[in-house]
């Protein structure tokens, strides 16, 4: 069995970790010139790793703790702790998890779908209340208002109810990554190939003309849309949509104006409405997080004037003074300009409530799509990656047996057949017998 894996992000190493350690034959494609995909981790600053793209872990999600186990990545619990702007003072949002959760649980009652927008229009909420739910919206789900499902969100495993705590991974996604590219060790790894193309229409699948058994496609759905499927994908690509994210790290020496007790900042203006603050001995790490609507605005603005951008607007929002001339670097990644995942995660837009299903369900049992937009439980996540990947992988192991099987018992079969034959023949110069009766009785 030959199976080419299109996308090194970490549904396809996951997924090609599985297959390759059950001694399949596995090809990798991946546009970019590094593994990781929307994991991007640079050098760190100082004991901080630096992430540019995923950098939490959501709830408890089985797949992704097993992983993490397996690679000896512990995780690095956070306080969680949440400040937003009212009436111009920061004021602490106790237990926003659970409070954002029991704002969703008339919209989990319902069956009918509608944006929230809608949904937050019709709901009688305190005015703090509405802040905080809008924020988390556009800021969590990277989503517009209008444009995303209540029915997704009220269905989030990862963002309320029990599962809504946050945690890091020791060393970052990016140690995760170097482990699961150790394990795939001879696997061939085609970096800079942008795959164009994927034909499903005979028995073996053509990858830009290369033919393969089977292909896992793990490709971000914004850019599954670029390639070109023959036969066409089925609709349900159109109701699911990438969420746009400008994410800027900036490297502090330090960070004595900062108010000790905040974590997570939400209110600010200039661009990023979202902060948050990690130390770890003399080196510290603001984060300024812009995402939907915000981030939109922010598309294509040079790095020099976010770094402007979100030191005022920090500085306004917390008191903090002096931190322009404590920066000791700065990185910052424009999502939607990525022209390999165009957003940062996939969000399921009104009318789309199974649509991961859908997109998840193999193509004629040669093509499987997987990444985190095919996981209906945890959309947009690290943890919908991984789940994701693993799914694709064992049900092409498990069509593999099947088929093996199938052989075996072709094989049985057909053997049994050549049997009975043998004995039904004589053998040549054997006189006795039915064949000999049956001569004698029509002499010449």
């Amino acid at each position: 069995m030959t199976v080419a894996i299109i996308g090194a992000g970490m549904a396809g190493l996951v997924a090609a970790r599985e297959l390759h350690a059950a001694g399949v034959d596995v090809e990798i494609f991946e546009a970019r010139d590094r593994l990781g995909g929307r994991a991007f981790d640079i050098p760190a600053h100082g004991w901080i790793p630096l992430q540019l793209g995923c950098e939490f872990v959501h709830g408890r999600p089985p797949e992704l703790i097993e992983l993490l186990r397996r690679a000896r990545l512990p995780l690095a619990p956070i306080s969680d702790v949440h400040h937003q702007l009212r009436d111009g003072r920061l004021e602490p949002i106790d237990d926003i998890w659970e409070r954002f959760g029991t704002l969703l649980k008339p919209a989990a009652r319902r069956r009918r779908d509608e944006s929230a927008w809608s949904y937050l229009e019709e709901q009688r909420m305190r005015d703090d209340d509405r802040r905080m739910f809008a924020m988390l919206v556009e800021g969590f789900y990277a989503a517009a208002l209008d444009d995303i499902s209540i029915q997704s969100v009220a269905g989030d495993a990862s963002a309320s109810g029990d599962e809504a705590t946050q945690a890091r991974v020791r060393g970052g996604y990016g140690a995760l990554v170097a482990w699961l590219a150790r394990e795939i060790t001879g696997v061939p790894i085609h970096l800079g190939h942008a795959v164009r193309s994927i034909d499903w229409t005979t028995k073996h699948v053509r990858v830009d003309g290369r033919e393969f058994d089977q292909v896992i496609v793990t490709v971000p759905v914004g850019v599954l849309r670029d390639i070109a499927f023959t036969p066409p994908l089925d609709e349900p690509v159109d109701v699911i949509a990438m969420g746009p994210v400008v994410k800027l790290l900036v490297c502090l020496r330090d960070a004595r104006t900062i108010p000790r007790e905040l974590e997570f900042v939400h209110g600010g203006e200039r661009g990023f409405p979202t902060y948050w603050v990690r130390s770890a001995y003399n080196a510290h790490v603001l984060t300024a997080w812009a995402g939907g609507p915000h981030a939109e605005a922010l598309a294509g603005c040079l790095e020099d004037e976010l770094l402007a951008r979100a030191i005022d607007g920090f500085e306004r929002l917390t008191g903090a003074s002096g931190l322009r001339d404590a920066v000791v670097d700065h990185h910052h990644h424009d999502w939607q300009l990525d022209p390999f995942a165009k957003g940062a995660y996939s969000y399921t837009r009104v009318g789309g409530m199974h649509a991961a299903e859908e997109l998840a369900k193999p193509l004629g049992e040669r093509v499987w799509i997987a990444g985190e937009a095919t996981s209906a439980e945890y959309e947009g996540t690290v943890a919908g990656a991984i789940e994701s990947g693993l799914r694709a992988a064992r049900e092409v192991l498990a069509l593999g047996v099947a088929s093996a099987a199938v052989r075996r018992e072709a094989d049985e079969r057909r053997d049994a057949d050549d049997n009975e034959q043998q004995d039904a023949e004589p053998e040549k110069g054997n006189h006795t017998g039915a064949w000999c009766t049956g001569r004698a009785a029509h002499p010449a």
